[in-house]
């Protein structure tokens, strides 16, 4: 079996084991009921959730609230005012990443499995942990700063020209993704954000919390989250831009300085959300992650 045969494989696979309909393409929304009371944290000012039935541009607003009573500036340029429709974006000006589909799918498998970071808890804090992919409630913005970085990092060790790292693109509306990771079977947010990068004439998307077999072109990433491509909006912004708050071309590096703390507490969180979801969190989140056990069946089938 090709290998691109076990990424397509693992993507359904990995479907299936979500829960979502979001499989060879297809799309299907269905609202249903929503029992689990999904709180906004108010203390968090970069946060993506979206309350039920609010639009986009409410939970801007609650948004921009929060930040000015936080006393954090919302700047010149920053990423909404900039926000267009699908179309009417120049996307040829992704730019193209110096290495190849295979070594970008290399990189992508590097990056979601590697475990560098510390879970502050007491007793917790002695395993490395990867990003929270298995939390996809919100942070978005700290796993986008944390994947940025590390795509420097292996241009670095691969010896290939350096860069800050992919630029990243960010999704307005009423975001809705269906996903196991959550007790209530879903997820609501009012932006999302992740590394973009172009290989050759494709425009790929690398967001391992949506979709961890391989990187998504730019359409079906947004098409997972909205069933209307028309009714959401767009800004590609340079690489160190961190949330709707920050400058989106012209950002500096300290953009990103809250992606330390943040990520912190999303570390902490999707340990409790492990526990609640009856899953063993020393194993999901160490050396067996949901997808490892679909790529070890992958690997056995494709054996003679």
């Amino acid at each position: 079996m090709k290998k691109w045969e076990k990424r397509i494989l693992l993507g359904v696979g990995w479907g299936i084991l979500l829960g979502t309909p979001h499989m060879c393409g297809s799309v299907a929304f269905a609202e249903g009921s929503f029992t689990e009371t999904q709180t906004i944290d108010t203390l968090d000012t970069s946060s993506q959730r979206r309350h039920v039935n609010e639009t986009a541009e409410e939970a801007y607003a609650r948004f921009e609230e929060s930040r000015i009573h936080a006393g954090h500036e919302i700047v010149a340029g920053s990423v909404w005012p900039l926000r267009q429709s699908f179309d009417d974006i120049d996307w040829g000006q992704v730019e193209e990443w110096s290495a190849s589909a295979h070594e970008l799918q290399d990189a992508f498998e590097w990056l979601r499995d590697l475990r560098f970071l510390r879970d502050p808890e007491p007793g917790r804090d002695t395993e490395p942990r990867r990003i929270s992919w298995l939390y996809p409630d919100d942070g978005c913005f700290a796993r986008a700063a944390m994947m940025r970085r590390k795509f420097v990092e292996w241009e670095s060790d691969n010896s290939l020209p350096r860069s800050r790292g992919p630029q990243k693109v960010f999704v307005f509306g009423s975001l809705r993704v269906e996903t196991n990771n959550s007790p209530s079977g879903m997820v609501r947010w009012w932006y999302h954000v992740a590394p973009i990068v172009r290989v050759g004439d494709e425009v790929l998307v690398v967001d391992p919390a949506l979709s961890p077999a391989e990187p998504l072109t730019l359409t079906d990433w947004a098409l997972r989250q909205s069933n209307s491509l028309g009714s959401l909006r767009f800004a590609l912004c340079e690489p160190y831009a961190y949330d709707p708050g920050s400058s989106c071309l012209d950002p500096g590096e300290d953009s990103e300085s809250r992606a330390d703390a943040h990520q912190q507490t999303y570390l902490r969180r999707e340990w409790s959300r492990q526990i609640r979801l009856g899953r063993d969190p020393e194993r999901v989140l160490g050396e067996e992650p949901p997808w490892r056990d679909m790529e070890q069946a992958i690997s056995r089938a494709s054996q003679p």
